[in-house]
């Protein structure tokens, strides 16, 4: 993807939400409107704040416009970048998007398993604590817990 600040390279989640060949592009063209799915794209550029030049596979471009998916209503794209991790690139800075095939994304035994957060905390009256930082008790271990509301909280019958 390309932008003013640069270019990212990795998995898009276009409009934060489409990611996946079948999920569809729509906006509107001269004739009407139109749904694309993002595996016949070849390319995606920024035509104005309002709209779109979509290249096709096969060649063919088309000029979308008028939904918040390919103008300025467009909520970000997000690219999983390597080197830094997940980016979002806003409607603003966005210039161009060329697709490749991109093959399976990571998988969870690609992740180095977590450790404990430690850190200093600084009191109102000055003193200071070091260690390990909980920020929410059940992120806390690598298990998990069920969180409930004490009011959704029931006795079983007897007869249970």
């Amino acid at each position: 993807m390309r932008t003013r600040q640069g270019d990212f390279t990795g998995f898009i989640q276009w409009n934060r939400e489409e990611g996946v060949g079948n999920d569809k592009l729509d906006g509107h063209t001269a004739d009407g409107e139109l749904s694309l799915r993002f595996d016949t794209i070849r390319s995606i550029a920024r035509r104005s704040r309002d709209s779109s030049l979509v290249t096709l596979l096969d060649g063919r471009e088309i000029v979308l416009a008028g939904t918040r998916e390919v103008g300025h209503g467009n909520r970000g794209m997000y690219v999983d970048d390597r080197r830094y991790g997940r980016v979002l690139i806003s409607w603003n800075a966005f210039q161009r998007v060329d697709f490749s095939p991109g093959g399976s994304g990571p998988v969870y035994g690609d992740f180095p398993p977590g450790r404990a957060l430690t850190g200093s905390v600084t009191t109102h009256a000055g003193g200071r604590l070091t260690g390990r930082l909980v920020y929410d008790l059940d992120e806390s271990e690598p298990t998990e817990t069920l969180d409930a509301h004490p009011r959704a909280w029931t006795t079983p019958s007897p007869s249970a």
